[in-house]
């Protein structure tokens, strides 16, 4: 028991984690012993979690147990919107980016995903838990609606959003460097631009990086209710207030 405080107090680790704290020797040794005692969980392969004796629970949430997955590993897109604030309801699923992919796999009763990021940087820390920043997490989650929560669950989330950096997201859009996402963001962000408080230099900015190629909104093509919006050269859903309405 003489290491299990420093190791609750990690929370969740790798063996190198822990052979950076006791010593490599002591590694090993001190996992499987712990293992057995039911004082960690294993989460995954090398990958484990303290159990808090006082509540018998796992001393590591989703959250952090997400963006430690993996070298470097961060919570993205919906999962990012939880931790940030702007989700209400707990899905089944983590999703989680960074360079380093992994297999999905479950751990008491959640699954965890990897999803390929589209930005680099803007990796922030909310209570230990390492997440895309939210103007990053904005644009990829428009971008991935698809590969995601979907689109209703997406609009649901940005109509709790206040006053995002519009300088941020333009550098997180350049830092992408694709027309469609331009697009995609412009068109669906003009629908909150009163209360995000975005500026028309913003959606300005935004229009000078949209040729002239006409775009889908959506992977598969246009769906029944689609139609073409000129100023984003996008054919996109009609009625976005709508469909998060549907969402909710």
């Amino acid at each position: 028991m003489r290491h299990y405080a420093r190791l609750l107090k990690m929370r969740c680790f790798s063996r190198g984690d822990v052979g950076r704290v006791l010593g490599a020797g002591k590694a090993n040794s001190t996992l499987d012993a712990y293992l057995k005692r039911g004082l960690l969980n294993r989460v995954k392969r090398d990958l484990y979690v303290a159990v808090d004796l006082a509540t018998g629970l796992d001393a590591a949430d989703r959250y952090l147990i997400g963006s430690r997955v993996a070298p470097d590993a961060y919570l993205s897109h919906h999962s990012a919107l939880e931790v940030h604030g702007f989700y209400n309801e707990l899905g089944p699923e983590v999703c989680v980016s960074g360079p380093g992919r992994f297999n999905r796999f479950e751990y008491d009763d959640v699954r965890y995903r990897y999803v390929a990021p589209r930005a680099s940087g803007w990796v922030v820390e909310k209570d230990g838990a390492r997440a895309t920043g939210l103007e990053r997490t904005i644009v990829e989650s428009i971008g991935d609606f698809d590969k995601i929560a979907g689109l209703e669950e997406v609009l649901r989330c940005l109509e709790l959003v206040r006053s995002p950096d519009e300088g941020a997201l333009l550098e997180v859009l350049e830092n992408i460097g694709r027309q469609v996402l331009y697009q995609k963001a412009g068109y669906v962000l003009s629908h909150f631009q009163k209360s995000m408080g975005l500026s028309e230099r913003f959606f300005r900015e935004c229009e000078k990086n949209v040729g002239a190629s006409v775009r889908y909104f959506r992977a598969g093509g246009p769906g029944r209710d689609d139609r073409f919006d000129r100023r984003w050269r996008l054919v996109a859903p009609r009625d976005l207030a709508g469909l998060a309405a549907a969402g909710a």
